[in-house]
């Protein structure tokens, strides 16, 4: 991840994605990183079309009857058997709960690494209670300790006095994911930000991944989401971003087989 100027603590990392300008970068967790895959995850894996009733319904009725005879068969024969094998999920469940245990273990890990200097700012805002420059280094150390309570409250201050800090911005809109769910409310402070610079390629890239879930219409989340991403291309193309440009591609590329699966649906 690309280094901040203004606002950089040591080693952070807790941007969704990076900008072009190393000098204006405000990183995120790795673990938010992960929001690009788990939105491809999501476009990858929708409810597939529901197929038509057989017309042999009869015929269907006695197989389930006898298959459910042979299950029960087995399950009294092989009961040791049959709990490793049904949950078919049980794999996938346990990756999930390994990611997360190892998560968990690299928040500790970065918590412990950062609370010397969050010590150590949170004295020196104690001491120069209106320094922003100071507040911003805490409420980014606080973000990088993923303690998303306190930085919310540090952004909220810092902001209101210096509203155009797009970059602070835009790591505030994704605090609010993280702590009330808002996630209507994170696009509207990403709005902000493109407000004053349209072409905020961190901004409307993350503006698109977060309308997939700020919009209850799947129709709207869709079309918003294309829309912001377009733009992030477009500007990353600009600034040559090429490695942002090809993610863009992909995702677009699941949103279009998303929306032409929907179509199909109806």
């Amino acid at each position: 991840m690309e280094p901040k100027a203004s606002d950089q603590t040591p080693d952070a990392e807790h941007q969704l994605v990076p900008t072009p300008d190393a000098a204006a970068t405000t990183p995120l967790p790795q673990e938010s990183i992960r929001a690009e895959d788990i939105l491809l995850e999501r476009l990858k894996n929708q409810p597939p079309i529901k197929p038509q009733l057989s017309f042999l319904f009869v015929a269907v009725i006695m197989l389930l009857v006898i298959g459910l005879g042979v299950l029960i068969y087995f399950i009294t024969k092989h009961p040791e058997t049959f709990a490793e094998k049904k949950n078919p999920h049980a794999s996938q469940n346990q990756e999930a709960a390994a990611q997360a245990q190892q998560d968990s273990i690299e928040t500790m890990t970065r918590r412990a690494k950062f609370a010397p200097y969050l010590d150590s700012l949170k004295k020196a805002i104690e001491a120069e209670p209106h320094n922003a420059e100071t507040r911003l280094h805490y409420a980014n150390a606080l973000y990088e300790s993923s303690l998303w309570n306190e930085a919310k409250t540090e952004y909220e201050t810092y902001l209101k006095t210096t509203p155009r800090a797009t970059d602070a911005r835009v790591d505030y809109a994704f605090v609010l994911t993280q702590t009330t769910h808002d996630f209507p409310g994170a696009v509207a402070e990403l709005e902000k930000v493109l407000a004053i610079d349209p072409k905020h390629i961190k901004a409307l890239f993350n503006a698109g991944l977060l309308s997939i879930q700020a919009f209850e219409d799947k129709k709207e989340a869709i079309t918003k989401a294309t829309s912001y991403f377009r733009r992030a291309r477009i500007a990353a193309e600009e600034q040559h971003e090429t490695e942002m440009v090809v993610n863009i591609d992909r995702i677009l590329e699941e949103i279009k087989k998303l929306a032409e699966n929907k179509h199909q649906a109806e």
